[in-house]
């Protein structure tokens, strides 16, 4: 078994986001990983970016005073872009947790979008905060309390706003016997990612 990407101990490794877009496109998942196209950013990247690094800083001064009350409403917890790694000895999962409390009893994911859109983060394929669960499992000995998602709407088309809208915070499901699950479906993943990587290599 084998991966494009290599730590600096020579361990494989992946991410959500590589895995999320290995199972969408297979060739758009070349180009990135192994390629190493650099990733075009657009509006929408770059809003999510603006109203993330917000929340990191607590500093909201970039964006309108109707803004800043909905970002003012979203729970910021005590630390921001927490490693995370999931070890399964021939390889790891890494992540970045937005925000946690300092004994990980807490974990929160930020997400921007369109109105109605959210739907995506409570979809059996989103995994994103189970897998940082399934880490801090792993990593303290025990699971998170609360995995969630909030939402932050955005609004307009050319010019992104953030919506006069309270957040909407998407409880994640992660229970131990889920958590057991999810471990088995990312070691899976390992295994798709890794035998076409070969294929194509050969």
């Amino acid at each position: 078994m084998q991966l494009p990407n290599v730590n600096k101990n020579g361990k494989p490794y992946l991410s959500w986001s590589s895995i999320e877009l290995f199972y969408k496109n297979t060739d758009e998942w070349w180009s990135r990983y192994v390629d190493k196209k650099p990733f075009v950013p657009n509006k929408w990247t770059d809003f999510g970016s603006k109203v993330g690094q917000a929340l990191e800083t607590g500093n909201f001064e970039n964006f309108e005073p109707i803004e800043q009350m909905t970002l003012n409403k979203v729970q910021r917890l005590d630390n921001f872009e927490e490693r995370v790694v999931l070890d399964f000895g021939d390889f790891e999962i890494v992540g970045f947790v937005d925000s946690a409390n300092n004994d990980f009893s807490h974990i929160i994911d930020y997400k921007t979008g369109g109105q109605g859109k959210e739907d995506k983060y409570i979809q059996p394929s989103y995994l994103q905060m189970h897998l940082y669960a399934c880490a801090i499992r792993q990593m303290y000995g025990y699971a998170p309390n609360f995995a969630e998602v909030h939402y932050i709407t955005r609004t307009g088309k050319n010019d992104l706003k953030v919506a006069y809208k309270s957040p909407i915070v998407l409880q994640m499901d992660i229970r131990e016997g889920v958590l057991d699950k999810v471990e088995d479906v990312m070691f899976k993943a390992f295994q798709d990612i890794s035998e076409y990587y070969l294929s194509r290599l050969n």
